[in-house]
């Protein structure tokens, strides 16, 4: 394997957010030389870091199901599948969200309609907009890709549910 990565993932973000996000969780993002025209650069994500990296500037930086602030050595950032590969759900850029360990790991295969009312039974405050963004994102990305047979009637129901809530 060459020590190369074997998937790579491709987003744009700017250069300001770029530079802003790296220091957050230590990664260094490397710009393309040509910038698009729309002020944005293209970022090659081809590992854990730089999609973390790219997660956190498009949804924040803090934990989509209990809103903690999601720093270096206090709370531990993952990426979170909404839509759990158990059921389907791809391991696209579009699929994931920042959590913090704990609610990642309590989560287990729960839908996100689920998790964020127990969250809320819990006290916390789940950030329903990124879920409802990401969900739409997905099946966005679903609809252009094609295939995700079984993740398609799962997409769809878990928006009815927490657009519900909004």
């Amino acid at each position: 394997m060459n020590g190369q990565p074997k998937f790579r993932w491709q987003a744009t973000l700017s250069e300001a957010t770029a530079r802003s996000t790296a220091p957050l969780i230590g990664a260094v993002l490397t710009m393309q030389v040509d910038p698009l025209e729309s002020g944005e650069h293209t970022v090659v994500l081809s590992n854990w870091r730089e999609r973390m990296a790219e997660v956190l500037a498009r949804d924040g930086a803090a934990c989509v199901w209990c809103n903690r602030a999601l720093e270096v050595g206090l709370v531990a950032a993952t990426t979170e599948h909404v839509v759990p590969r158990i059921k389907g759900g791809p391991s696209w850029m579009e699929n994931e969200v920042a959590a913090c360990r704990r609610c990642n790991g309590e989560r287990g295969h729960l839908s996100p309609s689920e998790w964020a009312d127990e969250c809320e039974r819990r006290g916390w405050h789940p950030r329903r907009d990124v879920l409802v963004r990401a969900l739409q994102s997905l099946q966005a990305a679903i609809t252009e890709r094609g295939g995700q047979r079984r993740a398609r009637p799962y997409v769809a129901s878990q928006l009815r549910r927490l657009v519900r809530y909004q």
